[in-house]
């Protein structure tokens, strides 16, 4: 297979997509909070218990508390997380226009041997099997070299369609982990 280039100007757009699609960037504070209101839900409605109880075997403490708990969780899926959005993506835009990366030109050239970079600063070349993940999403790539670093490679930085459906079959055959979102 011919080798494919992407180049394009790294922008702080390009970093906060990509912590979009980074599976470790997730909110599981609100699983958490769906866990901790489930137990208490549990508890709630299990079998008789020495304490007063209304109908059906429910604590009334228990009911407060479930109530307290479901209420901290709408609070959060309605206000928190667009709040928390909002306020990590004008932290990335502010680190970002600290790095003295920001909005330079890259090129990527993949092909089945190896993967390169260059920038006007600095070049490298690696194996496929540096990238312990790729994730093809429906903006770019992300090529994860760990757990918390990333490389987004943007679909616009294609010259054509054909070129990402081709990194796509690269990916699938060369990387050690390749998953695709929708």
């Amino acid at each position: 297979m011919r080798s494919i280039t992407a180049r394009f100007r790294w922008t702080v757009e390009d970093l906060i997509i990509g912590s979009k699609y980074d599976p470790n960037s997730k909110p599981s504070w609100l699983l958490v909070i769906g866990c901790a209101a489930l137990g208490i839900f549990a508890f709630a409605v299990s079998g008789p218990s020495p304490a007063k109880q209304v109908s059906h075997g429910i604590h009334p403490t228990a009911i407060w508390v479930l109530l307290i708990v479901l209420g901290i969780l709408l609070v959060g899926i309605l206000v928190a997380l667009p709040l928390a959005k909002k306020i990590n993506a004008l932290v990335v835009r502010r680190q970002f226009a600290k790095r003295p990366d920001a909005n330079m030109e890259i090129e990527w050239t993949f092909s089945e041997v190896a993967v390169k970079s260059a920038t006007t600063d600095s070049k490298f070349e690696v194996q496929w099997s540096v990238f312990h993940k790729v994730i093809s999403t429906p903006k770019g790539f992300l090529f994860m070299s760990n757990a918390r670093v990333f490389h987004f490679i943007p679909h616009r930085a294609f010259a054509t369609p054909a070129d990402i459906e081709d990194l796509k079959t690269l990916a699938r055959q060369h990387a050690t982990r390749f998953k695709e979102k929708k």
